[in-house]
Parts: structure tokens; C-alpha cells; sequence
């Protein structure tokens, strides 16, 4: 034990007494009043719990670092939370007033929970992805190596940027990372700034009290606990309620509030585990929470009401605000279906492989709402700001070039009875699914395969090649020259290899 752990045995006799001592004096202070037999029972089981309590709390305080103790500690906690929260309600409690603690509870935890994860975050999070980074930055060769931070040691990539690395130039990206981040770096290990371990720093927190605020708000009105207890109150709620009912819909809003408090969750969630968990996550949850009690309220008032499923198609909105836009722009669109504006993009993100709300919702925050905005995007700073894996990021990119050029839509109705397809699809059936695949096929030496793939999309009888047409214009694509590099990391990996074997 530490000399502070020493200091608090050489004390814990004199906190005992002193703890023992209030006790018996609060004991003896119920003792004067007048109470039943039972109610002095209970004080005194009460007196004896609460003294075990404090001398069981005190010991693992001090003895707090051993594995066995730490253990026990949680266990105990866990319980006595179960027994408050419970059994005691259960045992002590009426039926009322067991829905009244219930309520409140939900309350509570629900509100607090999102709320609870980003500081959990903040606590447990700290982590050491400043080298990933710079790694990630070779590999796609976003610059040159005189401009980059230093590698760490005893990477492929050390001894290509020990000239230029190091040399004060390095500040731009190292700035955005810290920029984006709000980490310090520490612990450096003397190596010019490699392998640097990095420890979060809490961001603004307003976002989180805001966030958590309308949470509070919303589910203390979703659930209504029953605090007013008085006539007046009880009229006074009353009132109230029927007020709101008069102008709102408060049976398809909580439903579409829990569908909006069912995706946050599960996005906070997954951010939380992506280290990609900031302060901005709460501004789209608040927001979207709003966005979807004001359409769950417009879709109300068209709402025909002879038909069902009001309340299940609110809690969809919830999750997927588009479909309520969707539904009010069905609606309206045929007496004015000039002037307003299709949501249907021509290039949507969900084509791609591996794509789903959660990544496509990730990536709509940082402005990149199809695939000409993926396929356009600065890769360093999506890198950054998004924490998806990179070797996912890179291959969305890499499809996103082709699906670009290649369209699914290509094809009639009448084609399709025919078994006709669309040029994504002939090209798929070769197995060519991005762009970079497409280059490899007409850089291989199989000399079949090229001319095969060359009129995939067309005839002999029909120049220009449009495959052919398609592969020259890849040529000068800048994002594509990173995809290239970073695909070409195994060839660098066998390099190193020959060269230490000949070393």
C-alpha cells in the first residue's frame, strides 16, 4: 500500500469510533420520541445497516487496489442499487407509489444515460491512435514524406522519411488531428513525436446538458409520474393535458419520440465503441429529435382517418426521418408536382457495399449526402472525423469512382423481362466491382480477358469501347491515386522483406 493507503489504516480506528459514536446518539435521539415498537425496530435495523455499510465502505476504500476487494466492492454496490431500486419499493411501497418510483426512475435513467456514455467515454477512452494515423497518411502518400509528422519507429515507412520528417513542417497535420480531437500529447518517447500516447480532453459540454435537457423534457411528459398530489394539482395537470391533446398528437409523438431515442441510443452506442464518440453526436440527436416531432405532427394532419398504423408508421419516422418527407411530398405532389422537388438522388450512398443508415447518417454530418461527394471528399479529414475504418473508407471510394460511370439504372423495363441488364451488373458478374478492379483487368496480361471485358458494355459492331472509355477516365482521378497507393501495401511489405533478407 501507498504511504496515503497507510494514513487511512492509522485513522480508521478513530473514523470507526467516530461513526459509532453519531450512531449510538441518533439511536438514542429516536429512542425520546414517541414511536411505535415497529418503528423502532426498523430505526434500529436501519442504525446497524447503515453502521455495517460505513465500516464495509471505509475498508474498500483502503483496500481498493486488490483485484479480490475491487471485486466484492462492484458486487455489493450492484446489490444494494437492485435492493433500492426493487425490492425495498416492492416490500415498503403501494401499488400507487410503486408506479410513481418506477416512472421516475425511467426518467432518470433514460435521460441520463446517453448523457452518461460521453463521459464514460471521456474516462475510459483515452487511447493511442496518433500512430495509426500517421501510418494511414503514408500509406495513401497524401504528401510528400518531408510533410508528414515522423513515422514510428520500425515501420516500412521509416527509413523512406527519416530525411524529411521532423522539421517543423509536419504542424498542418498534426494540427488537425489535435484540432479535430482536443487531445495533449504526452509521454513522448524522444523520437522526434513518435508513438506518442494521447489522453482525451472533455469538449464543450453544453451539447450533452442540452441533449440530456430534452430528454428529461420528453420522457417526464412520455411518462407522466404522478407527482401532484393534491386536488388543484391533480386539475391542474388535467387541464393541461387536455390542452395539449386539443393541438397535438401525443400518442403518435411518443411513439415517434421513441423511435428517434431508439436510433440515438444505438448511434451513441456505436460511436461510443468507433472512438468516435464527440460532442457534435448530441447536437444531430437534439436536432433530431425535434426534426421528428415536427413531422410526426405535419404527417398527423394529413393522416387519413380511416386507415391504421398511425402510431407504428410515427415510431418509423423516428428512425428514418426521410419517409415522413416522403410521405408528405406523396401527398401534395399531385395537384403541384411541378414545383416540388424530388428527394430521390441519382447516386445515393446505400449502393454501396457495406453501407447502412448508421455509416450513411455518419457521413451526411460531414456534408457527403451521395456518391460525387464521396468520390470528391478530402480522404484525410473523412479519415479523421468519421473513424471509419480506413480500409472501408478507402474501398466506398474506390466503388464510388466506378458507380459513378457505371449506372444501375440503365436498363428498361422491357429489357429486364429479357433478362437484360444494367451496366453495374454486367460488370459485377465479372467480378469487377470498383474502379481500381477495373484497371487491374486492363493491365493484366490475360489478353482474353481484356478484349471480354472491353465490350462488356457494348458491341464491336458499336465503337467506342465504353469500358475502354470508362478506364481512361480513371487515369486522372485524385482520390484514386490514394486508393492505388494504399492497395499497393502488400507489394511494400514484400519489398522490406527482400531487402532485409539481402541485408
Amino acid at each position: 500500500m501507498s504511504t496515503n493507503e497507510h494514513k487511512w489504516v492509522n485513522y480508521f480506528p478513530v473514523i470507526a469510533m467516530t461513526v459509532f459514536v453519531g450512531l449510538v446518539a441518533l439511536s438514542s435521539m429516536f429512542e425520546k420520541l414517541e414511536a411505535s415498537a415497529e418503528t423502532k425496530l426498523w430505526v434500529s435495523v436501519g442504525i446497524v445497516i447503515a453502521f455495517v455499510l460505513t465500516i464495509l465502505g471505509v475498508l474498500a476504500a483502503i483496500y481498493r487496489k486488490i483485484p479480490q476487494v475491487a471485486g466484492i466492492t462492484n458486487f455489493v454496490v450492484l446489490l444494494l442499487i437492485v435492493c433500492a431500486f426493487s425490492i425495498v419499493p416492492a416490500a415498503l411501497l403501494g401499488t400507487n407509489d410503486r408506479v410513481v418510483v418506477l416512472k421516475i426512475g425511467g426518467v432518470l435513467f433514460l435521460s441520463i444515460l446517453p448523457g452518461w456514455l460521453y463521459l464514460q467515454f471521456l474516462a475510459v477512452k483515452g487511447t493511442t491512435f496518433w500512430s495509426e494515423y500517421v501510418l494511414n497518411l503514408y500509406r495513401l502518400r497524401v504528401d510528400s514524406s518531408s510533410h508528414l509528422p515522423a513515422p514510428p519507429q520500425g515501420s516500412v515507412y521509416e527509413k523512406p522519411a527519416a530525411t524529411g520528417s521532423g522539421d517543423g513542417r509536419a504542424n498542418l497535420y498534426q494540427s488537425k488531428f489535435l484540432g479535430l480531437y482536443g487531445h495533449s500529447l504526452e509521454h513522448g518517447s524522444g523520437d522526434g513525436g513518435n508513438n506518442k500516447s494521447l489522453r482525451f480532453q472533455g469538449e464543450n459540454l453544453f451539447p450533452v446538458i442540452i441533449t440530456t435537457f430534452v430528454l428529461a423534457v420528453a420522457w417526464a411528459i412520455a411518462l407522466q409520474p404522478e407527482l401532484l398530489r393534491n386536488q388543484a394539482g391533480a386539475l391542474f395537470a388535467e387541464t393541461i393535458q387536455r390542452n395539449l391533446t386539443d393541438f397535438l398528437p401525443s400518442e403518435t409523438l411518443f411513439f415517434g419520440f421513441i423511435g428517434a431515442y431508439f436510433y440515438v441510443l444505438q448511434m451513441l452506442v456505436r460511436r461510443y465503441y468507433q472512438d468516435d464518440l464527440k460532442t457534435s453526436a448530441y447536437i444531430n440527436a437534439t436536432v433530431r429529435i425535434v426534426t421528428v416531432a415536427v413531422l410526426v405532427t405535419a404527417v398527423h394532419a394529413i393522416w387519413p382517418t380511416n386507415w391504421k398504423g398511425e402510431i407504428a408508421f410515427a415510431f418509423l419516422i423516428g428512425i428514418f426521418p426521410e419517409i415522413g418527407l416522403q410521405a408528405i411530398r406523396a401527398v401534395i405532389s399531385l395537384p403541384m408536382r411541378a414545383i416540388v422537388p424530388s428527394l430521390k438522388k441519382q447516386f445515393p450512398l446505400s449502393d454501396l457495399d457495406g453501407m447502412n443508415i448508421w455509416y450513411e447518417s455518419r457521413l451526411l454530418e460531414e456534408g457527403i449526402e451521395d456518391l460525387q461527394n464521396l468520390a470528391t471528399a478530402n480522404i484525410v479529414d473523412i479519415m479523421l472525423r468519421t473513424r471509419v475504418p480506413v480500409d472501408r473508407l478507402v474501398d466506398w471510394i474506390d466503388q464510388a469512382h466506378l458507380f459513378l460511370r457505371a449506372r444501375k439504372d440503365d436498363v428498361t423495363k422491357e429489357q429486364r423481362k429479357t433478362g437484360g441488364l444494367s451496366s453495374r451488373e454486367k460488370l459485377r458478374r465479372l467480378g469487377i466491382r470498383t474502379a481500381t478492379d477495373l484497371e487491374n483487368v486492363f493491365e493484366s496480361q490475360d489478353k482474353a480477358l481484356r478484349e471480354q471485358v472491353k465490350w462488356v458494355l457494348g458491341t464491336s459492331s458499336e465503337p467506342p469501347s465504353a469500358t475502354q472509355t470508362i478506364f481512361e477516365t480513371l487515369k486522372d482521378e485524385p482520390n484514386l491515386y490514394h486508393v492505388r497507393q494504399w492497395k499497393k501495401y502488400g507489394e511494400l511489405l514484400e519489398e522490406q522483406k527482400q531487402k532485409t533478407k539481402a541485408a
